[in-house]
């Protein structure tokens, strides 16, 4: 059950659910906060991949992400 609901952190678009990740990054599911659309997961996910850079290919799904319909992904995923 414990498992489960964190995969449901990850994967919820509601506000509250992301503040409590962000509080709490221990739980989130990387891959899996891949497919969220909301904007301020983009946010969270972004700041993951700059200050984790060397080990992102473990824990970013690129295939999922890459799917994501959200405009905010381009913002925060552009090339510098």
């Amino acid at each position: 059950y414990y498992g489960q609901m964190i995969q449901n952190l990850s994967q919820n678009t509601n506000t509250v659910a992301i503040q409590y990740i962000k509080e709490h990054p221990r739980m989130i599911v990387w891959y899996l906060l891949c497919a969220n659309t909301n904007d301020e997961a983009l946010i969270l996910l972004a700041e993951h991949v700059e200050e984790n850079i060397e080990t992102n290919a473990e824990v970013i799904d690129w295939a999922e992400l890459s799917k994501n319909p959200s405009p905010m992904l381009w913002e925060n995923f552009s090339m510098k």
